[in-house]
């Protein structure tokens, strides 16, 4: 995921709250792995992460400017970009409803208890279960043993099932989820589409 919000205030009139705040759905699980970048008129990035408090609890991520960051160094940058991965779960919807992510930004300038916000910004992940079968010369007898490979449109396997991890004939792949959400809109379409051609969807 890649969150971004506009640096507000300046050196003068200086933020005293600043947080990206991120609700992921019950699919979604987070790879505690976030950086954040400054991000400057001229396209270059800082690594910032150590200025910013990250704190995950449950679904919910915040993101929020430390002090000293906020005195200053914060209005070097024209946005803050927040990049992170989460991963699918065994809680994840499969299907077009997909799995939504939702952020915004809370600011503040004047230290009450009152602060602003952003509107929110969401983003889904999609996740699909399929059902494959993969069959004998004859084209109908389920061929024992067999393996499978999902792969992108450019060969990179997203998913591997070996044997010991298929139902109890051995040759079909059932409810078995992956998420493509990464890949752009054209090639998940690639895919689907070839799978309609031997898949089921469920």
């Amino acid at each position: 995921f890649q969150l971004e919000a506009t640096v507000l205030g300046t050196t003068a009139d200086p933020m005293t709250l600043f947080t990206l705040k991120d609700t992921m759905s019950e699919g979604l699980t987070y790879n505690n792995d976030a950086k954040v970048y400054g991000v400057k008129a001229d396209d270059s990035e800082t690594d910032i992460t150590s200025d910013f408090e990250i704190t995950a609890n449950g679904q919910k991520i915040d993101f929020a400017a430390n002090a000293e960051i906020l005195k200053s160094d914060l209005y070097d940058y024209v946005t803050v970009k927040v990049v992170y991965t989460a991963k699918v779960n065994e809680k994840a919807v499969m299907g077009s409803t997909g799995n939504p992510n939702t952020v915004y930004l809370e600011y503040d300038n004047d230290g009450d208890d009152k602060h602003d916000r952003t509107p929110d910004d969401t983003v889904i992940v999609y996740t699909y279960g399929v059902q494959i079968y993969k069959l004998d010369s004859d084209g109908k007898t389920p061929l024992k043993g067999a393996e499978f490979e999902i792969a992108d449109a450019t060969g990179k396997v997203l998913e591997k099932i070996n044997e010991a991890e298929l139902n109890k004939d051995s040759s079909i792949m059932n409810n078995f989820s992956f998420d493509v959400f990464n890949l752009p809109q054209k090639k998940r379409d690639e895919i689907f589409t070839t799978f309609d051609n031997y898949a089921k969807y469920i």
